[in-house]
C-alpha cells in the first residue's frame, strides 16, 4: 500500500521506482495530527510519547527535516512580506505618475471644465476609474504570472518535496484569494490616483 501511494505521489516520475520491491520501504505508521499540532513541536511531542513503547524505541520521524522546512517557510513568509511591501509602494508610485502625466497632457481641457463649473468630483472620477482599471489589470497580471511560475517551476518540485509529509497534491492559491488580490490591485489603483488629483485640484482652486 505504501509503495502504491508513493507511486501516485510521484506522478510522472513514478517510473523511477521500476524494479524496486516493497522491501525498499521500512515498516511505518502514519499518524494524522490535529491542526494546532501540525508543527515541529507537535511532531516531537508525539514521537517522544511513542518512543516510550518498546515497539517504537528506534522510531525515526524526520523531525530535523521538518525543522528545516519550518525555517524555510518562515523565510519565505518574510520574503513575501518584504516583496509585497515593495510592490505596494511601487504600484502606487507608478499609477500616481501615470495619472499625473495624463493630467498634464489634458490640463487645458480640464481648465475649461473648471471654468464652466465642473465640480471637483466630476473632474476626478474619470481618473479614479482609470487608476482602478490599471490596478485591476495589474492584479490580473500578477495572479496570471504567479500561476505561470507555479505551474512551470514549482508544482512538480513541491509535490516531490512534500510527499514525505503526506501531501499528495499542491494546489495554487484559492479562487477567493485570487479575486482578493485583484480587488486589492483596484484599491491600490484608486489610492495611487488620489495624490496627483488632490494636487491638481488645489492648483486650480
Amino acid at each position: 500500500e505504501a509503495l502504491e501511494r508513493f507511486r501516485k505521489r510521484l506522478g510522472k516520475k513514478a517510473d523511477l521506482l521500476e524494479g524496486l520491491g516493497v522491501e525498499l520501504l521500512p515498516a511505518s505508521l502514519e499518524i494524522g495530527l490535529k491542526a494546532p499540532y501540525r508543527n515541529s513541536s507537535g511532531v516531537a511531542a508525539v514521537a517522544e510519547t511513542l518512543r516510550q513503547h518498546k515497539e517504537f524505541s528506534d522510531m525515526r520521524h524526520g523531525g530535523e527535516w521538518l525543522n528545516r522546512f519550518d525555517s524555510l517557510v518562515s523565510l519565505l513568509k518574510l520574503t513575501a512580506v518584504i516583496l509585497g511591501g515593495f510592490l505596494l509602494f511601487a504600484t502606487i508610485f507608478m499609477i500616481a505618475n501615470t495619472i499625473k502625466l495624463t493630467l498634464y497632457a489634458r490640463r487645458d481641457e480640464l481648465e475649461i471644465m473648471t471654468l464652466v463649473g465642473g465640480t471637483s468630483l466630476f473632474i476626478k472620477m474619470p481618473y479614479i476609474r482609470e487608476g482602478a482599471i490599471q490596478g485591476r489589470l495589474g492584479g490580473l497580471l500578477a495572479v496570471g504570472g504567479a500561476y505561470l511560475i507555479f505551474r512551470t517551476f514549482l508544482h512538480d518540485n513541491l509535490v516531490t518535496l512534500l510527499m514525505t509529509m503526506g501531501v499528495g497534491e499542491v494546489m495554487f492559491l484559492p479562487t477567493g484569494f485570487q479575486w482578493g488580490l485583484v480587488s486589492a490591485g483596484m484599491l491600490l489603483g484608486v489610492f495611487g490616483s488620489l495624490p496627483p488629483l488632490r494636487k491638481f485640484v488645489r492648483m486650480r482652486a
